[in-house]
């Protein structure tokens, strides 16, 4: 990663923080020192209902912490998504459209 950051910007999406385990946590930790002054932005991800508890896991670890907060999708957004993605198909299939849109929390 470090080669990578000398001539591009790096990118890590790291999603279900959550459910991350003390090693996992520990080497992020050291990824982030390793990476420190280098061109990376690191994106996680965690579930409403858990963000506290990842929070602690990151902070306990001395990993600094931006937080930002984004509300669930309305049923309009999630509609127009999908109409957005399935452009070309005339007959949405009703099932295909509420399996999609249960999924989005």
């Amino acid at each position: 990663m470090k080669k990578i950051t000398k001539c591009k910007t790096l990118v890590l999406l790291i999603d279900d923080t959550h459910w991350a385990d003390p090693h996992s946590v520990e080497l992020l930790h050291y990824t982030i020192k390793l990476l420190k002054g280098s061109p990376v932005l690191i994106l996680m991800t965690t579930e409403i209902g858990h963000s506290g508890e990842a929070e602690k896991k990151y902070q306990d670890a001395n990993i600094p912490l931006k937080k930002i907060e984004l509300e669930s999708f309305s049923q309009s957004n999630i509609d127009q998504i999908i109409n957005n993605i399935l452009t070309n198909v005339k007959t949405k299939p009703n099932q295909l459209v509420d399996q999609i849109s249960s999924r989005c929390d």
